[in-house]
């Protein structure tokens, strides 16, 4: 099976795509090619969203939407947070990266739609008429679970170094 995927076109278009861009990250200064990606990024991400949206509002118009809906919803979310984080992003570095950007609420708003999206993802496969398979619901309460078991490491962490300094 290895073998058959080693030969596949997809994978040797992955792997001249990624070529193509180590050769010009070599060659690009790297605030041109990181500024250049983030706006590109920003515009695929808006079209992706647009072509994705009259299926997610009508999955919201339905009320209960099925695997396929829910999917969409999630595409939406989660593209649509791409969007405003990676615009902040851009807007942050043409600002001199400001101090109250770096720290804003706001931005903190992007990360949880984003989470929104990944949760959709998540409990999307085999859900029908509003009803969400349970291993859905357990692999998202690991999902949450490990997150916020990382987030305390790190949270903890800082204040130790906090309490040493």
């Amino acid at each position: 099976m290895i073998s058959k995927i080693a030969r596949h076109k997809m994978i040797w278009i992955a792997i001249s795509l990624s070529l193509i861009y180590w050769i010009m990250a070599a060659i690009a200064p790297v605030d041109i090619t990181l500024e250049s990606l983030n706006w590109i990024l920003v515009a695929t991400a808006t079209v992706v969203t647009i072509a994705y949206a009259p299926v997610a509002i009508g999955a919201v118009a339905s009320g209960r939407p099925d695997r396929v809906e829910q999917l969409v919803l999630g595409i939406v979310c989660s593209w649509g947070a791409t969007i405003a984080m990676r615009t902040w992003s851009g807007v942050w570095r043409f600002l001199d990266q400001p101090d109250w950007m770096a720290s804003s609420r706001i931005f903190g708003f992007f990360i949880y739609i984003s989470i929104l999206g990944g949760v959709l993802h998540i409990t999307a496969p085999g859900a029908a008429d509003g009803v969400i398979p349970r291993k859905n619901w357990v692999m998202l309460g690991l999902a949450i679970g490990s997150g916020a078991l990382i987030a305390g490491f790190f949270i903890g962490a800082k204040w130790g170094r906090m309490l040493i300094d």
